[in-house]
């Protein structure tokens, strides 16, 4: 379940960037005016390796981030459990 606790911030290109959950999530709007909006999230590894854990797209920036946060407290929800 998305908090909404997460904090975004402008980074390069005008992306969307936040850190939750251990995960960084991106998102970046479509070139064209009537395209699909891109997120990813991404998750360091032990050796410092940053690994897309989640990617796709949807219809505008609110969803996409969102559902970026979902991915991430999906997936720390999964590594909390296997600890």
């Amino acid at each position: 379940m998305c908090s909404g606790q997460t904090l975004w911030r402008t980074g390069p290109d005008h992306c969307l960037l936040a850190d939750l959950e251990g995960c960084r999530l991106a998102v970046k709007e479509a070139d064209k005016p009537a395209g699909q909006v891109r997120f990813y999230v991404t998750h360091q590894d032990e050796c410092g390796i940053d690994r897309i854990i989640a990617s796709g797209t949807e219809p505008d920036v609110r969803t996409a981030m969102a559902t970026a946060q979902e991915w991430a407290e999906r997936y720390a929800e999964g590594h909390r459990e296997a600890d």
